[in-house]
């Protein structure tokens, strides 16, 4: 291990590809008895992980976030779903951050709003952030992963690189012989344990002869609605798509007591999950306006103030089943967000002892998502006061068109997973 790059491969434009994975499952059977932390729960030590947070190292990433997404959105056809995880973007791209310098340090930096953050600080957020994420209650199981695979005998990773990426992201840090069909078989098959086989493939059969790293991040998470959905409310209804056009799909139905918010733009609950500071809060467009008009409207600073104002009362909420399986590259929205060495001329010399004419090839983003009645739920600790102080009037909310939807850890602010639904699908 860690033998120098080959003096007679000096020619060659070595290809640093990163690959992102994500997987967030919420089927009817993985839901059943998901144990997460368990009898490893410690609600001081979950006390004493939140204190290690600090907001200004955390809340930039929501910002990231909704520039990735409208990034996205401009690139898709209109009406087609989409599913993404900031957190994992964000994971595998710190990691390959930890090896930049020069301009492709600063245009990562510019892309990533990490503009004024220190390097060590921000690693250190990005543990406390995964270790708080991880640590849950009974009925929400959430993991991430990290992994860094480089061809074997044409790598010498840098200590400092190495270190920071085992200390900051637990990285497992591995050579394989890239020539060799084995190699992708190994790397896939890493990926589908972390996902519990919801991603299947990330790596295709033959890797190409100048790859020199792949950089992966796999996100998991499964959970269960605090208040399920009963299957007997189940019924086949009309679901109408962007073109108007109406379908009928099984949509569940609830009646229970939600967080609900309601301006001239959208109607929106959220709906916990058994680990009371996770939630999924849906936004529905008023009948007048579109979905592109709602996530036009997706920034940090609208993001903060829709959060406030979410009253806790009686209503019913029918919501499609739906799973759907989203992928994307996303080399041109990180070139549109101003990073752009790094896919033609980077500068990864913080990374390999040997880092000439390196470059991202590829930055590839796959995702699941299934949900169904028995998903998963838990309470908004953070609304209760506010939601106390009226009794709002009862509410009816269905999600029988276009909508928008976050999956976040409220106590952390931190964006997991956001999509957009024009169609569900199972």
């Amino acid at each position: 291990m860690n033998k120098k790059i080959k003096p007679d491969l000096s020619y060659l434009t070595l290809v640093l590809s990163v690959i992102l994975v994500i997987s967030i499952s919420f089927s009817a059977i993985g839901c059943q008895n998901i144990t997460g932390a368990g009898e490893r729960y410690d609600d001081e030590l979950r006390k004493e992980q939140i204190d290690n947070l600090e907001r200004d190292y955390l809340t930039h990433q929501n910002e990231f976030a909704f520039n990735i997404l409208k990034e996205i959105l401009k690139e898709e056809d209109e009406g087609t779903n989409t599913l993404v995880s900031p957190l994992s973007i964000n994971m595998a791209l710190y990691m390959t951050y930890n090896g930049a310098d020069s301009i492709t340090k600063e245009e990562m930096e510019k892309a990533l709003n990490l503009e004024g953050l220190e390097l060590e600080k921000l690693n250190e957020q990005m543990k406390n952030l995964k270790e708080f994420l991880e640590h849950t209650k009974d009925g929400v199981d959430f993991r991430v992963a990290n992994s860094i695979w480089g061809r074997e005998g044409e790598v010498n990773f840098l200590e400092e690189f190495v270190e920071n990426n085992k200390e900051y992201y637990d990285s497992e840090i591995n050579e394989l012989d890239f020539s060799k069909q084995e190699a992708s078989d190994i790397i896939n098959d890493w990926v589908a344990e972390n996902t519990e086989g919801k991603i299947d493939e990330i790596v295709g059969e033959n890797i190409p002869a100048r790859l020199l790293l792949y950089l992966i991040n796999t996100t998991y998470f499964n959970g269960e609605w605090l208040e399920e959905f009963p299957e007997e409310n189940t019924k086949e209804e009309s679901f109408y798509t962007k073109d108007d056009e109406e379908i009928t799909h099984p949509m569940m139905k609830v009646e229970e007591e939600f967080p609900y918010k309601e301006n001239d733009l959208f109607q929106a609950v959220s709906l916990p999950y058994k680990d009371d500071i996770f939630q999924m809060t849906l936004f529905l467009p008023k009948e007048d306006k579109s979905l592109e008009e709602l996530t036009d409207n997706l920034t940090k600073k609208n993001w903060e103030k829709w959060q406030d104002g979410f009253h806790t009362g009686e209503g019913t909420v029918k919501l499609p089943r739906f799973s759907y399986e989203y992928e994307k590259s996303l080399v041109d929205v990180l070139k549109n967000l101003g990073m752009e060495t790094a896919f033609t001329s980077a500068n990864f010399s913080k990374m390999l002892e040997s880092s000439g004419d390196l470059f991202i090839d590829e930055v590839l983003h796959k995702s699941f998502i299934e949900v169904d009645e028995k998903g998963t739920e838990a309470a908004a600790a953070t609304k209760v006061a506010v939601e106390e102080v009226a009794a709002p009037k009862p509410f009816e909310i269905e999600f029988n068109r276009p909508f928008f939807y976050v999956i976040e850890n409220t106590e952390a602010d931190s964006i997991l997973f956001m999509g957009t639904l024009y169609e569900p699908k199972e």
